[in-house]
């Protein structure tokens, strides 16, 4: 039984997934930076590693989430399930290093694709769309919209989206002034879903619509899985900015936990 979970080790969800798989007689392996899951392969119950988060000062583990899907990729491929060499790892570092030397914060707008998307998303409700290998990234994207810039955000992949959403465009009144369409387009998307793209962008557009295109520059698809990883962390923190929010906190989040743990 395999289960991934990118979040915290004291997360609900995450414990209950223990005790489930635990209940199956299933192997387990937890990669963990401590918390209750922590615990547990420290007192020896269940195998797994426990990192240092040290490059990442935040301290959510949505803003670390290269620690947890790479540590899970090299265990997947010490296990069998997954290729991944030493030339992959470099791919994947270069593209995340490409998309931060042109999304820092020292590199101008008008040169700075994640602060104008940003400020396109400035007041609306961003509508999130990707296909295929990159479902997980709009997913990821949107909750840190939610987390980060503390903005409502929803994702859809396609072609699921064109078999109902295409058709609620039109109300209700004064919606399309709050509302941006992000389309998460990848040139390694198969050739009918590409033109799903294309179609949709103009059927948005013609109710009045603004649609904002993002392309991957990478050239694989685990290197543009990890481009966007990057460049979306960057859109969410720079929304939070403009926003004038501390994108750290997540009080609500803090406050639903607190009163669950209560008898």
């Amino acid at each position: 039984m395999l289960s991934s979970h990118f979040i915290s080790g004291t997360t609900e969800e995450v414990l209950a997934c223990f005790e489930e798989a635990k209940k199956r007689d299933a192997r387990i392996l937890a990669i963990s930076s401590g918390g209750d899951l922590g615990k547990l392969v420290k007192d020896e119950k269940i195998n797994g590693y426990i990192f240092e988060p040290k490059f990442n000062p935040s301290d959510q583990p949505r803003m670390g989430l290269g620690y947890s899907i790479l540590g899970q990729i090299l265990i997947f491929s010490k296990l069998g399930f997954l290729a991944f060499s030493e030339s992959d790892f470099s791919k994947v570092l270069s593209a995340v290093e490409k998309i931060n030397s042109q999304s820092k914060s020292d590199v101008d707008t008008s040169q700075n694709q994640a602060k104008q998307i940003s400020l396109e998303f400035k007041d609306k409700v961003p509508f999130l769309f990707a296909s295929e290998h990159l479902v997980g990234n709009i997913h990821v994207f949107a909750n840190q919209i939610n987390e980060n810039a503390k903005s409502l955000s929803c994702y859809f992949a396609l072609p699921e989206a064109n078999h109902h959403l295409t058709e609620g465009l039109s109300s209700p009144e004064g919606t399309h002034d709050k509302t941006t369409f992000f389309l998460l387009k990848s040139n390694l998307y198969s050739e009918r879903v590409l033109k799903r793209y294309e179609i949709t962008k103009n059927i948005v557009g013609e109710n009045g619509i603004k649609t904002v295109v993002y392309e991957p520059q990478s050239q694989t698809k685990l290197e543009q899985v990890f481009e966007f990883l990057t460049f979306g962390s960057w859109v969410s923190f720079y929304l939070a900015m403009v926003y004038g929010r501390d994108p750290s906190p997540i009080p609500n989040v803090d406050f639903l936990k607190e009163q669950m743990s209560k008898d």
